[in-house]
Formats: structure tokens, sequence, C-alpha cells
């Protein structure tokens, strides 16, 4: 959580507007991927400019096993196109269910936001405020992440990240 927290609260503008949406694959049953543009840009080389911005991206993931994990992409931006993409990483494994609500400007709580589409307001904008409910299954544990109920030996993190000046 810790990652996707800095992450979150290093969104910044890119060429004037912020590019922040949630999207899905080609059909529904296809996991939502949460992409956005923040200068929380991750190096792996001393030769990468710690403070560049980057395009990240956020996605669930089937591992070895047929578990699912959350994955994380860094794609490095430069003069506005993408210059360097670091390959996608594992931030969590064992995820059971991952379910986002955004926060717009007047508080309200919405379950989807797209910077690119002039809905309720989000054109050009990020979110006020993300919440992120990641529920992670106990050892011995199996479930898909689209599953629905509680389980009591699941383990399940809630925050609730501001945003900066949106």
């Amino acid at each position: 959580m810790n990652r996707i927290i800095k992450d979150l609260e290093s969104v910044c503008a890119y060429k004037g507007s912020y590019q922040f949406k949630l999207t899905r694959g080609e059909d529904d049953q296809s996991p939502p991927m949460l992409t956005f543009v923040s200068s929380a840009h991750l190096t792996f080389s001393a030769h990468d400019d710690q403070e560049a911005i980057a395009s990240i991206s956020y996605y669930i993931d089937r591992d070895e096993e047929g578990g699912y994990r959350l994955m994380r992409k860094d794609v490095l931006l430069a003069g506005g196109e993408a210059e360097k993409t670091t390959e996608a990483f594992a931030i969590c494994e064992r995820v059971r269910t991952i379910k986002l609500k955004f926060y717009d400007d007047k508080g309200q709580e919405l379950d989807f936001w797209n910077s690119d589409f002039d809905i309720e307001g989000q054109r050009n904008k990020a979110p006020s405020a993300v919440l992120i409910d990641l529920r992670l299954l106990a050892p011995g544990q199996t479930g898909n992440p689209d599953e629905e109920g509680e389980t009591p030996d699941a383990y399940r993190f809630l925050t609730r990240i501001k945003i900066g000046a949106t």
C-alpha cells in the first residue's frame, strides 16, 4: 500500500492537464486498469532522472500458480512521448479483491473516473481522493478476485488517499 499511496499522492498535471483513468479491457470480465501521470517514477538505474514524470498503471494479473497479483507498470514520459518503460512488477500477491472509489471536488463518491471524457466534471482532472479497499487471501485460502462475499480469514487493507491540487 505504501507504493500505491506514494504514487497517488504524487499525481501531477502533464502538458497542462491531468491524465487519470480507470479502464476495462475489451469485455466486462477483464480486470480494470488504473492509469495516471505521477512524479513518483521509480528508477532502477543511476542514469535515470529521479524526479521524472511517468505514466503509472496498476492492474490485476494471474500468477504461475493460478492466483492473482497486483501489478505496477511505470512508463517514463519525455517530450510528450513514452521514453522508457520499466517491466511490470508485482506489488502484492494473493489478491482476493480490489475495489476503487473516486471522490470529486465536491466530495461525491464515484465508481468510475476518466479524465479523457467530460463526465461529471472529470475532463482533464484527477479525483480529489481515491479509496482503495484491498483484500488478500490468507495462507491456505483460495479464491477469485471477482468473487463477492466476506471471508473471515481474508486480510483487508483500506485507505483513502488525498490527491494534491487538482
